[in-house]
């Protein structure tokens, strides 16, 4: 079972997303991003994931999720409230 411990730990996670109706895994891999407040970690993935399921892989796993395009935080969260998780 993923967890956020355990994807944070292991760099990397094969997450399965619908995209188009069809279900597929695809690989995120953790990279570290910086703000104001200091780096934190964020999923990183291809940009042909939608948002629509970046969304719900964030607040699933309750990390940031980036597809290049576009960066979903978990729903009432900031880049500062993972700062502490590196």
């Amino acid at each position: 079972m993923l967890t956020r411990e355990s994807i944070l730990q292991k760099g990397f996670a094969e997450i399965p997303v619908v995209i188009s109706g069809i279900r597929r895994k695809h690989k995120f891999v953790v990279r570290v991003r910086h703000s104001m407040e200091g780096p934190y970690p964020i999923l990183e993935t291809s940009p042909r994931v939608p948002d629509r399921e970046l969304a719900n892989i964030a607040n699933k796993f309750m990390l940031p999720v980036s597809n290049g395009k576009s960066t979903i935080f978990p729903e009432g969260t900031t880049a500062k409230d993972f700062v502490n998780l590196i």
